[in-house]
């Protein structure tokens, strides 16, 4: 079985990026884990993650750049990256994609199965205006779009519930990587 580790969404000295990274560790030094790991790194990722992680392969994420005023003016660089992480994503040979860290770009639904890891839902009471709009749009799409859904609590899972109900079974609650070895049915 082959894992690929979405690490797109995770920015260094960020919980995400704590998180994925603790995940990393443990899955490397765990001698039962039946399964290649394969990771999905931006370019600038490359170098901390060559120095950590250099057992690991990986795969750089090609990000769109705006060409012209009409696509910087509409902001289809958004969408055109989203677009070019499904492709990446869907051509990548593996069999589940494991997204630590919640990226709202990301969106699109995916050929592979995904496990998709909620820190939390606070955004929705936080924030406000605008990013809190773009949250409420997008975070069931990713939920949807999510074979498995790892909540790091039970409140994580009751807000998860309170969101959206028909996702409550395809909850799995994880406790701050208690045990990375353990299999999960799929």
């Amino acid at each position: 079985m082959k894992i690929l580790v979405d690490l797109t969404g995770c920015t260094k000295g960020y919980s995400y990026w704590t998180y994925a990274f603790r995940v990393l560790s443990a899955w490397r030094d765990c001698k039962s884990l039946d399964a290649d790991i394969i990771l999905l790194i931006r370019e600038e990722m490359e170098p901390s993650v060559k120095a950590e992680y250099a057992e690991f392969e990986y795969i750089l994420l090609q990000r769109y750049s705006c060409c012209n005023k009409l696509q910087t003016m509409f902001r289809l660089k958004l969408v055109l990256n989203s677009l070019m992480w499904r492709r990446t994503v869907n051509r990548s040979g593996c069999d589940i994609v494991f997204s630590p860290g919640t990226n709202m770009l990301l969106f699109l639904r995916v050929k592979i199965c995904r496990v998709q890891v909620i820190h939390d839902l606070q955004p929705l009471k936080v924030w406000k205006g605008k990013k809190k709009l773009f949250f409420r749009l997008l975070t069931p799409f990713v939920l949807k779009h999510s074979d498995r859904i790892i909540a790091i609590s039970d409140f994580v899972k009751q807000d998860i519930y309170q969101f959206l109900v028909a996702l409550y079974n395809r909850t799995l609650n994880i406790y701050c990587i208690s045990a990375p070895c353990t299999n999960i049915k799929m």
